[in-house]
């Protein structure tokens, strides 16, 4: 039998007056939704920030939430309704900015965000608007006429009791990525897609609804609908 040996033992000397270097840690950036919920009493968008901006809702072509407030110009107005800081600018008269670090607080409401923004065109949230406090959605979109595309993917709608005619009068909207909205909690969507004439394809065949007490009108008038994933 050949007798077992084991690996020679390396050892490393320290060399005199040398610190050896340490290990890096390295971090992921941190993005909105892993913030832990207690930082997001900062950053909370005052509800009447078009007002603020003194931008009739009636100009609006573009919208677009950032998480940095680094191209944030000097004129840029704050919207913050308690600690933090939320800067929103105009550009051209008609495209609207709203930035904050580390994203934007939609507090307990985004009830009528947007509503009667006739000639907005398309919205951009990405991870910069968190919605995962709010009770009410209610007709966040509403009467948006111009519509064609509302970037709200990744909204965090989990919280949310009343979403009741969001997309409501969006006539021209085209698209509606909602297939990975979870709305447990909903009780009420009352006309949520009523009045979407040229919403052809609707995907909500994930939602988790169990609680929903009205469905009335949910997708009246939706005369241009041809494939619909529900349940």
């Amino acid at each position: 039998a050949v007798p077992e040996t084991s690996a020679p033992t390396q050892t490393t000397e320290s060399v005199p007056g040398r610190t050896e270097p340490e290990a890096t840690q390295i971090t992921e950036p941190t993005e909105p939704e892993r913030l832990p919920a207690i930082l997001w009493e900062n950053n909370m968008l005052r509800q009447d920030f078009l007002e603020v901006l003194g931008i009739p809702r009636a100009r609006i072509r573009t919208a677009t939430f950032l998480s940095i407030r680094r191209e944030a110009p000097e004129e840029a107005v704050e919207l913050s309704s308690g600690s933090g800081s939320v800067l929103g600018w105009v550009q051209e008269d008609e495209h609207l900015f709203i930035a904050a670090d580390s994203g934007i607080n939609g507090a307990e409401s985004a009830q009528g965000l947007f509503a009667g923004c006739i000639s907005l065109e398309s919205v951009s949230f990405g991870n910069a608007y968190r919605t995962d406090q709010a009770k009410s959605l209610e007709g966040m979109f509403q009467d948006c006429k111009s519509l064609t595309r509302a970037d709200v993917e990744k909204l965090d709608v989990s919280s949310a009791n009343h979403m009741g005619h969001i997309f409501a009068g969006c006539i021209s909207l085209t698209e509606a990525h909602v297939e990975g909205w979870n709305p447990c909690a909903a009780t009420d969507m009352e006309g949520m897609f009523r009045g979407c004439v040229s919403l052809e394809r609707l995907d909500i065949g994930s939602w988790q609804a169990d609680n929903v007490q009205t469905l009335k009108g949910m997708f009246e008038g939706c005369t241009g609908l041809r494939q619909l994933k529900f349940g």
